[in-house]
């Protein structure tokens, strides 16, 4: 399971309220068991659905990987 943090253009986090259909988000990796198999499928351009259930909630598209190479502390 992946969770977004949407932001801002400024990149600061945008407090909880209704999901915007455009924008950007940082994503976190929830199960730190399932890096391995995120950091073979990320990479900038990579397509996805957020989901609610079964429902589609919105596209995604990766434009930069950041942390998902690193090992956690």
């Amino acid at each position: 399971m992946v969770y977004p943090e949407f932001i801002d253009p400024d990149g600061f986090p945008i407090p909880n309220g209704p999901f915007a259909p455009i924008g950007r988000a940082n994503m976190f990796v929830l199960n730190p068991d399932l890096r391995s198999v995120h950091r073979q499928l990320i990479c900038p351009g990579t397509r996805g659905y957020f989901m609610e259930g079964s429902r589609r909630m919105g596209v995604w598209e990766v434009a930069e990987v950041l942390g998902l190479r690193q090992e956690l502390q």
